[in-house]
């Protein structure tokens, strides 16, 4: 007589590959209509964006992908899930016959007990593979409330797998050779709760684990330095709207400084308002680079309000000479992204009855 207990073994072994096959057949067609039908949203709203420079663009990119752009990189998900969904709840019935690398490490060449060393390195992967495929799931949850699924979301998700289970097989090796006790830490052997933990977070946020060793090693650039900013250290912008923007190629301040905002706005569920608002926050940090916190305080926080404030009201605050405020405008105005998000701010603000009012040294009273 069979439990119920022992249904769940075969039953999840089928189910997360199925899951993720379905959802890259089903969801793109159905996510391609809904932004579709947001630029038509768009276009009725704002007259005239549809002629703009942006619009087009993105109207072009929403047409880029069929359905049958999506067949490589969903079988080869679909199998890597199929795959480690097999030896995450099979795997403890493994006899270790042969040794290798990958499961025993350094140890492989000892006398260790190598049947339970490989066991817990593929208990520590197995943990790591769930708290990734949670990870898939919460990811995917958010692109369909963003419409936004392309083929290069699922060949990142089996990237973000497969990091999180080498890193976290590495992590098992580094722990279990003696870096526990040099640092006064409880032993690999005696605590496997720990190994368990450790995989599981590092499936969650393999990047983050992965960065840690790198700065722990010291060999990684910084983060924060000039080359690579990453798009977090602007406003609105949160992990997983990062996640979406590595996808389109936007890694970093620098390339979303010169990004199209009506695609962010069909890739993100933020309005296209917030879009240009992040747009310009980019470019306005590669302008002024550290001198950007100083215009907080005048509440410039993108390029366009760095284009429509008097020279007089700059100087004082980033230390600039009116020619050098001059020539940072031409400089604006030559960057084709900045035309075109100028082109689109413009034609939002007429829709809204509004235009964008200079800020000058002494604003003019307001009528009584």
């Amino acid at each position: 007589m069979l439990y119920f207990a022992d249904w769940v073994s075969p039953a999840m072994t089928v189910l997360m590959p199925a899951f993720v096959l379905a959802c890259g057949l089903l969801l793109p067609t159905y996510l391609k209509q809904v932004k579709q039908g947001e630029l038509d949203k768009l276009d009725a709203c704002y007259v005239g964006i549809a002629q703009t420079r942006s619009y087009l663009a993105a109207s072009q990119a929403a047409d880029r992908f069929s359905l049958w752009h999506y067949v490589i990189p969903v079988a080869f998900t679909t199998f890597q899930v199929a795959i480690l969904s097999y030896l995450t709840h099979y795997g403890a019935r493994f006899a270790m016959q042969s040794r290798d690398f990958i499961l025993g490490g350094a140890d492989v060449a000892t006398n260790v007990d190598y049947q339970n060393y490989a066991l817990m390195t593929l208990c520590t992967v197995s943990f790591a593979f769930l708290g990734a495929f949670i990870w898939m799931i919460q990811n995917l949850i958010t692109r369909i409330m963003a419409r936004n699924i392309n083929p290069a979301t699922f060949y990142a998700m089996s990237i973000n797998i497969v990091l999180a289970t080498t890193v976290a097989a590495v992590l098992h090796h580094i722990y279990h050779g003696g870096i526990d006790t040099g640092l006064g830490l409880t032993n690999a052997a005696d605590a496997p709760a720990i190994m368990i933990a450790l995989g599981f977070l590092t499936g969650m946020a393999p990047d983050v684990a992965l960065d840690k060793i790198r700065t722990g090693l010291k060999f990684s650039r910084s983060q924060q330095s000039p080359d690579h900013l990453p798009v977090t250290v602007l406003q609105g912008i949160s992990s997983f709207t990062e996640f979406r923007m590595k996808e389109m190629g936007l890694e970093s301040v620098q390339n979303l400084a010169q990004a199209n905002p009506v695609e962010l706005f069909m890739m993100n569920p933020a309005s296209i308002q917030a879009c240009l608002d992040w747009v310009g926050q980019a470019q306005l940090r590669l302008l002024l680079a550290d001198k950007v916190s100083a215009t907080v305080p005048l509440g410039i926080r993108t390029s366009l309000d760095f284009w429509f404030t008097d020279a007089a009201v700059l100087a004082p605050a980033i230390g600039w000479n009116a020619d050098q405020i001059t020539a940072a405008r031409q400089r604006l105005m030559n960057n084709p992204a900045f035309a075109a998000a100028k082109e689109l701010n413009d034609l939002l603000l007429s829709e809204a009855g509004a235009e964008m009012t200079p800020i000058s040294p002494n604003p003019a009273p307001s009528p009584a």
